[in-house]
């Protein structure tokens, strides 16, 4: 099964949803406008971005009050492999593949680009679609490289 096929998803560790990432990248916060909203006080309105790249998991924060951390260290910035551990804000999550789950959070469907900002539902993300020469994941997103 290739990654493509696959669905990734953060499993959480200290009572939040599991949150089931199906496509490209998620911005990951506390606002309604989010991809997806994790309901803590310790997480800011647009605490980070999720980039899911060749199987690869992504992220970075965006300036958050409380950060994003892996290993118990502060990151604005990394990557996360299956089985590991990082936590957003105070949300506690590990990242794995094909995670069956009665409680998911699903990113909403992406919108074409004109009914984005046009509706009252969550807001998506353009997906990422970085060069081959380019490591960074967010680098053709305005405004997160």
């Amino acid at each position: 099964m290739s990654a493509d096929s696959r669905t990734a998803a953060l499993v959480s560790s200290n009572g939040h949803p599991t949150i089931k990432i199906d496509h490209g990248m998620l911005l990951v916060g506390r606002s309604s406008e989010c991809d997806v909203v994790v309901d803590s006080k310790k997480v800011s309105r647009r605490h980070c971005c999720l980039a899911l790249v060749k199987g690869q998991l992504f992220v970075r924060d965006l300036g958050s009050t409380n950060g994003c951390w892996k290993n118990g260290e502060r990151h604005d910035d990394f990557a996360v492999n299956e089985g590991q551990s990082f936590a957003i804000g105070d949300a506690e999550f590990c990242f794995q593949w094909d995670h069956p789950s009665d409680q998911i959070i699903l990113p909403s469907p992406k919108k074409s680009e004109s009914n984005l900002g046009h509706s009252n539902g969550p807001k998506t993300m353009p997906e990422s679609r970085p060069s081959p020469e380019s490591s960074d994941p967010f680098l053709h997103v305005a405004g997160l490289a």
